[in-house]
């Protein structure tokens, strides 16, 4: 007995071909351009070890190239007075390794302290505004979930005294 293929039938492809094409499909990549992050943070800064203070704050990044972005934060360390008494920008480079669902990063921004501000508004002896360089990474728990470190080394603008290292925790949204 022999069967003959039927003319418009269906031919069947073995389980291990389909699995071999996914294989061969390529992944979505988890850092992407266009991409929107949302992140909840922690941070504690000190110019020396046994006097930390400990603060939070919110940051939006975007980043409209796979590799580089901008993100605005917005922190406090005291919200007797202001939920929010600095506010900062940045420019961000990273280096995204799909395979290890980590991307190293460095920033540069500056921010404003509204409340370094308002206490020198009196003597003008001070502008607010800090700049900084950091190092940091995030790692990818999910697709649209990660956790982020980061250092900065800070300055004030109108001279060294003030300067510190400020540590950031991240938890992030990014879609």
């Amino acid at each position: 007995l022999t069967l003959l293929p039927v003319v418009g039938a269906e031919t069947k492809t073995a389980p291990s071909a389909a699995v071999i094409e996914a294989a061969k499909a390529p992944a979505a990549q988890l850092f992407h351009a266009g991409e929107w992050q949302i992140d909840a943070l922690y941070q504690g800064r000190g110019s020396e070890w046994r006097s930390i203070e400990h603060g939070g704050g919110v940051a939006v990044n975007y980043f409209p190239w796979r590799a580089a972005g901008f993100g605005f934060e917005a922190k406090t360390f005291d919200t007797k007075h202001a939920f929010f008494d600095r506010l900062g920008f940045n420019i961000i480079g990273r280096l995204p390794i799909e395979t290890l669902r980590i991307a190293p990063d460095i920033r540069v921004g500056f921010d404003y302290d509204l409340e370094r501000a308002s206490e020198r508004a009196g003597d003008r002896k001070g502008d607010g505004f800090e700049v900084y360089a950091s190092i940091g990474a995030e790692f990818r728990i999910t697709d649209h979930v990660g956790v982020g470190a980061e250092v900065r080394g800070v300055r004030p603008v109108d001279g060294p005294q003030g300067e510190h290292i400020l540590g950031i925790l991240r938890l992030r949204y990014s879609f």
